[in-house]
């Protein structure tokens, strides 16, 4: 029998003993794969507090820049943003110039979760801030509202056009 592979190959099975042998195989590369696979525990913070879901982006581009700046008057507001619950952003202050990073999705990660967190109420409570996405073609805002109960939680994902180019791994 022919069995389907990943990466448009096939392998062809001779025997039963073939078939043992291409499960174990299949068994190494998937311990493999979760090796290598960075283990991130969920902070604290993410878990005591609600992540409400300020807004769902599909992004047709698999480049985007993510930034944060103070939405309407700055008043010391501070935060701090988790990518796929890893910190990217520990502790600083929205103003006029913006917190930036870069955000790449792929077909292996096609949905990307932004968390940001407040750290503090600043002078005029809420915390709020104005989170921008760019990709080389659009521009998406979206307005942060978190305190000391709530997080704002954003997810990103991939929707190419040409649908076919997106081939999301099952492991």
């Amino acid at each position: 029998p022919v069995i389907p592979h990943n990466r448009n190959t096939q392998l062809t099975l001779n025997s039963t003993n073939d078939s043992s042998k291409l499960i174990m195989k299949a068994d190494t590369i998937l311990e493999k794969k979760k090796e290598n696979r960075k283990i991130i525990s969920v902070p604290e913070v993410l878990i005591k507090r609600k992540n409400i879901l300020a807004q769902r982006i599909e992004i047709e581009e698999e480049d985007v820049n993510v930034s944060f700046y103070d939405n309407g008057i700055i008043d010391n507001d501070t935060i701090s943003v988790f990518q796929n619950n890893e910190l990217i952003i520990n502790k600083k202050r929205v103003s006029l110039i913006p917190l930036t990073f870069p955000i790449h999705l792929d077909n292996i990660n096609p949905i990307q979760e932004i968390i940001a967190v407040a750290e503090n109420l600043g002078d005029i409570p809420p915390n709020t801030s104005l989170m921008v996405i760019t990709t080389s073609k659009k521009r998406y805002e979206v307005s942060i509202v978190s305190d000391e109960q709530t997080n704002a939680k954003v997810i990103l994902i991939l929707k190419p056009k040409n649908k076919s180019k997106l081939i999301v791994e099952h492991f």
